[in-house]
């Protein structure tokens, strides 16, 4: 008896914690809203042209391999196979009150400024991300270098 109402407990906790999981069609649909009212197609593919562009700046033999990362970024990262989960990780995020006021934000002239900006605000802070990557990479050797050894030393 005692293992069948474990058993029962299970499936149930198992059954909530999936719909919990779940999203409501209503709180996917204003997460759409939201990625709708954000342009996050269209900055999602001006970020990752830019961000293609800044690699090949950097690294100037990938300009021949440019249609075939062109392509990987188009089959790996389509907006219409992540849509859902974009919006699953919104509704982690944010309350359906604060995706309201994301969608009157960017629907905003200041949030229609801010879209139209994001995508060389995006490429500008990962091309200053990695510099300083870049710059301080020699204190990363050193530190895994002097791990290195105490590991060995340990053994």
């Amino acid at each position: 008896m005692k293992k069948i109402l474990c058993l029962t407990l299970c499936i149930a906790g198992a059954a909530l914690f999936a719909q919990a999981k779940t999203p409501a069609p209503a709180d996917l649909k204003l997460c759409y809203d939201v990625l709708e009212a954000a342009e996050f197609e269209k900055q999602m593919t001006e970020s990752g042209t830019q961000m293609l562009n800044a690699q090949i700046q950097a690294n100037p033999a990938l300009a021949a391999y440019r249609p075939e990362l062109e392509a990987f970024y188009k089959k790996c990262l389509n907006y219409q196979a992540m849509k859902e989960d974009v919006a699953k990780i919104y509704l982690q995020v944010f309350t359906p009150d604060e995706l309201r006021q994301l969608i009157a934000f960017y629907k905003s002239p200041t949030g229609r400024l801010f879209l139209q900006k994001t995508p060389d605000l995006t490429v500008k802070v990962s091309m200053l991300t990695q510099e300083i990557i870049a710059k301080n990479m020699p204190e990363l050797i050193r530190a895994i270098q002097a791990k290195t050894q105490q590991l060995q030393q340990k053994k």
